[in-house]
């Protein structure tokens, strides 16, 4: 099955922002995707207010991309705003302030996709959604699982790809692992 997508560009107002998450809606109905349309809709409005405020400094004169790809086993979201950037390589590192005013959509992409990228500059993120799971990291598979198994040797294969997101839960799984019996890894 080929991929389904949808690409908008928008000027950076709340109301166009609100027509395209209700349009991805309707496009995930429409693709037997409901399940996932918290999740989705959620990361949409979070990228999208963050390009607006962040990005384009609440200039309406100023554009937002969204792209949205529906594959097979992914839901790609790509949105991509005007403005300079930001030091994202900084924000992912700094424990999320419960206080604070902004910063919590990071935590959100984290949550609620299973990959998380920015361009160099940080104008551009990329979100990729799992389309086996409904919503956030509860029910996650394991990042590493053994794929055969002979006498005392098997094979561990990597589930997807391995990001920095994933490494404390593939180090949970390598560990597991060896409590269970694997010697070498």
């Amino acid at each position: 099955p080929k991929s389904i997508s949808l690409s908008e560009k928008i000027p950076s107002r709340m109301a166009e922002a609100e027509l395209l998450c209700l349009r991805i809606r309707e496009m995930l109905q429409a693709n037997g995707l409901s399940r996932l349309s918290f999740a989705v809709e959620l990361l949409a409005r979070e990228c999208l207010s963050n390009a607006m405020i962040h990005g384009n400094g609440n200039d309406g004169d100023k554009l937002i991309d969204l792209r949205l790809d529906l594959g097979r086993e992914w839901i790609r979201l790509e949105v991509r705003d005007q403005g300079p950037g930001f030091r994202w390589r900084k924000a992912l590192k700094n424990p999320m302030d419960q206080s604070a005013h902004s910063g919590r959509g990071l935590h959100l992409y984290k949550l609620y996709s299973q990959r998380v990228e920015f361009n160099r500059p940080g104008n551009q993120v990329t979100l990729w959604i799992s389309r086996m799971n409904s919503t956030g990291k509860e029910g996650h598979e394991m990042a590493a699982y053994v794929s055969e198994q002979k006498e005392e040797q098997g094979s561990v294969r990597l589930k997807g790809d391995l990001t920095a997101v994933l490494v404390p839960e593939l180090q949970a799984s390598l560990q597991e692992m060896t409590e269970n019996g694997a010697r070498e890894l």
